[in-house]
């Protein structure tokens, strides 16, 4: 799945082919994607409408949207794919959230315009790249606290 920001959708690929399959519609400007473990979800981050697009891989329909904070960029879902973290470039956040319910857990304070988020193999730490302030701020997964 890749996203289409001009568009406002994001579209799957058959990559045997390298063909789309389908588009589905999302938010304005939608920037990133990241999907479930299991495959059944992929989220989306719309940039203007400050949500997040759950579409539903095995219909390729929106089951719902997700108020995320000011300027959503990335997303990054947790191995165990009950938690979604997800950068708010415009208000210096990470909102966790618990993606059985779609509720926001807490809302993190980094650095100056993140950008992007990676979680660690080992699932105990996510990074995230601050463009604003030109450093990275660590989370502590377990605990939900920036380091």
């Amino acid at each position: 799945m890749v996203t289409n920001q001009t568009d406002d959708n994001a579209s799957i690929i058959d990559v045997a082919t390298n063909t789309v399959t389908a588009t589905v519609p999302t938010g304005p400007s939608p920037l990133r994607v990241a999907i479930t473990p299991d495959g059944s979800r992929a989220y989306v981050t719309d940039f203007v409408a400050e949500t997040l697009t759950v579409i539903d891989i095995a219909s390729l329909t929106v089951a719902t949207t997700i108020t995320v904070g000011s300027g959503p960029v990335d997303i990054a879902i947790s191995a165990e794919g009950t938690r979604a973290y997800v950068t708010n470039f415009h208000d210096d956040t990470v909102p966790v959230l618990e993606l059985g319910s779609h509720t926001v857990l807490a809302t993190l304070d980094v650095g100056d315009s993140p950008i992007g988020i990676a979680i660690a193999p080992d699932g105990g730490l996510a990074f995230v790249s601050n463009g604003g302030s030109n450093n990275l701020s660590v989370i502590e997964l377990a605990t939900n606290t920036v380091r």
